[in-house]
């Protein structure tokens, strides 16, 4: 695996220099298969035809001391995947004061000794996290709740390599007719949906309907009360870290594409001779016609960097939706 290490001011570089190099190995372990069918029944003439691939990635070896890698959305560590989506867990809001205070010390943990989040800035409407892991008196992680929330009670969230990746196609012709369509997909990966996250910080800015219509709000005058379980309350400084890295914001990234159809018609040969033509075919075609996905995004298939944050989902340009109509002629 290429990849970017820095360069110490000591060893005489100017600033932080990056040095791209060999810096851990991976194995790659899955199926391929390719399978095909067709027929003829007279004029009629059909073909259909599938791929379908699986994948298990496993990192092997980081550098020389197998220090795991991490990034704001990732942790790559060996025996498991490349850059498996790392954050916090959501288990809900905090409808009220007296629930924050009766959960655990500092809760949900936030102590301002062991992290940027404070208890007393917590507000009923924010959001909480699980306290999943804690240290004993030898620093050692226990693997059991001890009251705070702090980075060590991140996880992995979920593997951004597809474990299936298919196409299907399907094609048929009769009688100087002919159709064709082709299916593209993944399955079984996780994405880490920024834009989804930008249009729902319920902070400054713009929100999504979804956000907007449902975030917690405690009764006034003018409204109801609204006690959400999944959106917390609006706010600027989220003094409680509502949007940090967490399965909020963890998405299914399958989906199932029609990539490709084309119809076309061939005029008779018999036809075309007479006005000193070899061939004519008319079609139309539709290229990205439809995706269905879970994914809230622009584009299922996204632009990601390839690497550490492959399965970083952060808007990029959408694959267009083409409508074409075309003409062969041969003379």
């Amino acid at each position: 695996i290429l990849m970017g290490f820095p360069i110490p001011i000591s060893s005489g570089a100017i600033g932080w220099e990056i040095q791209q190099a060999n810096g851990a190995s991976m194995t790659n372990q899955g199926v391929e298969l390719n399978l095909g069918y067709r027929k003829y029944e007279g004029d009629f003439h059909y073909e259909v035809s599938g791929n379908l691939s699986t994948l298990k990635n496993e990192i092997t070896k980081i550098g020389v001391s197998d220090i795991p890698v991490t990034t704001n959305i990732s942790k790559t560590e060996v025996g498991r995947s490349m850059g498996e989506l790392y954050g916090w867990v959501f288990e809900g809001i905090f409808q009220s004061t007296d629930e924050i205070n009766t959960s655990a010390p500092g809760t949900a943990g936030y102590d301002p000794n062991k992290h940027a989040f404070q208890h007393a800035q917590t507000r009923p409407g924010d959001c909480i996290f699980k306290d999943i892991n804690g240290r004993d008196e030898n620093n050692n992680l226990t693997g059991q709740p001890d009251g705070q929330i702090d980075d060590d009670d991140k996880t992995f969230l979920g593997v951004v390599f597809p474990k299936v990746s298919y196409g299907l196609n399907l094609s048929a012709d009769y009688k100087g007719f002919d159709l064709s369509l082709f299916f593209q997909g993944i399955a079984g990966n996780k994405v880490y949906n920024d834009l989804y996250r930008v249009m729902n910080t319920l902070s400054e800015g713009n929100y999504s309907i979804e956000s907007y219509e449902n975030y917690w709000r405690e009764e006034t005058e003018d409204y109801p009360a609204r006690l959400s379980t999944e959106w917390p309350r609006p706010t600027v400084n989220d003094n409680n870290g509502n949007n940090r890295v967490s399965d909020r914001w963890i998405q299914n990234g399958s989906y199932l594409r029609l990539q490709n159809v084309m119809l076309g018609y061939t005029l008779p040969a018999n036809i075309l001779g007479k006005v000193g033509i070899n061939n004519l075919r008319i079609y139309v075609q539709g290229q990205n016609l439809f995706a269905i996905s879970e994914l809230v995004n622009y584009d299922p298939d996204f632009i990601n960097d390839g690497l550490f944050n492959r399965g970083y989902a952060g808007g990029s340009f959408p694959s267009p939706r083409t409508f074409l109509i075309g003409v062969k002629l041969g003379l």
